[in-house]
C-alpha cells in the first residue's frame, strides 16, 4: 500500500505535467507500475488513444489489457510505428 501511494501519485503527476485532456492521443514510454497506472489515469481523463512503448512482453500484455496499443522497441522502430498508429504524432 505504501508503494502504491507513491506510484499512483507519480503517474497522476505525469498526467498533470503533460496536461493530458479528454480526446487527446498519448504515447507512454515504459509500462512498469507507474506507466500502467498512468494508462489507467489517462483512460479516466478520456484520452481517446494510448500507445505504450516497452520491451518486456508481460508489461506490454498488461498495457494491452488496459486498452493501450503497444510497441515493442526490440521488435519495431518506435517513430515509424508510432506514426502509423497516430499520423502526425501523439498530442502528449
Amino acid at each position: 500500500v505504501v508503494l502504491l501511494s507513491d506510484i499512483a501519485c507519480t503517474a497522476w503527476h505525469g498526467m498533470e505535467l503533460g496536461e493530458v485532456k479528454e480526446g487527446q492521443t498519448m504515447a507512454l514510454w515504459g509500462c512498469g507500475p507507474v506507466g500502467l497506472i498512468a494508462i489507467m489515469w489517462a483512460k479516466l481523463r478520456g484520452v481517446k488513444r494510448i500507445s505504450a512503448i516497452d520491451r518486456i512482453p508481460k508489461r506490454l500484455e498488461m498495457a494491452r489489457e488496459l486498452g493501450a496499443e503497444t510497441i515493442n522497441y526490440d521488435d519495431q522502430q518506435v517513430i515509424p510505428t508510432m506514426l502509423q498508429i497516430c499520423p502526425g504524432g501523439p498530442d502528449v
